[in-house]
C-alpha cells in the first residue's frame, strides 16, 4: 500500500465514522424562560371591583377596566384589601399603595373618556424589599 493510498484510506474511514457518528447522535435542549421581575413564592391576583373585566396585561401590570368612578373604586381596595393582610401605606390622588409581610401593590387610577362613567386600573405586585438590617451577616 502506497502512503497516499493508506492516507486515502484513513480519511474515508474517519469521514465514515464521523458520518456515522453525526447520524446517531442526539443532541437536547431544555430552555426555561422567567420574567425579569420573579418573585419568589406563589403569584398574587388581587380580587376585582364588581363590573370591572380584566384587559391584556402589561409588561409589568394588570390592566383593568372598572364601570364606575375612581372613588368607587377605591373605596373597593379600601374594604377588600384588608382583610387579605395588607395596610395602606401610601395614597395619592391618582392612586395608592398597598403593603403586607410579602408584597406590595401599586394601583393607579385613571379616568376614562366615553358615554358612561368608566376608570382604568392598574395593579402592579411587586415584592417587598428586606431591609439590609434584617438579612444576618455571614461569618
Amino acid at each position: 500500500m502506497t502512503p497516499i493510498t493508506g492516507i486515502a484510506a484513513g480519511l474515508f474511514l474517519a469521514t465514515a465514522s464521523s458520518h456515522a457518528l453525526a447520524q446517531s447522535a442526539s443532541f437536547g435542549v431544555s430552555l426555561r424562560v422567567l420574567p425579569g421581575h420573579a418573585a419568589a413564592g406563589t403569584p398574587v391576583d388581587l380580587p376585582m371591583p364588581p363590573s370591572a373585566r380584566a384587559l391584556p396585561p402589561g409588561r409589568h401590570s394588570s390592566r383593568l377596566l372598572y364601570v364606575g368612578s375612581a372613588n368607587d373604586a377605591r373605596r373597593f381596595y379600601e374594604n377588600t384589601l384588608p382583610a387579605l393582610g395588607f395596610y395602606l401605606t401610601q395614597d395619592t390622588p391618582n392612586g395608592a399603595v398597598w403593603e403586607r409581610a410579602d408584597i406590595r401593590a401599586e394601583l393607579l387610577f385613571h379616568p376614562v373618556a366615553g358615554s358612561q362613567e368608566a376608570t382604568g386600573i392598574l395593579v402592579m405586585i411587586l415584592p417587598r424589599e428586606i431591609p439590609r438590617a434584617a438579612i444576618p451577616a455571614q461569618r
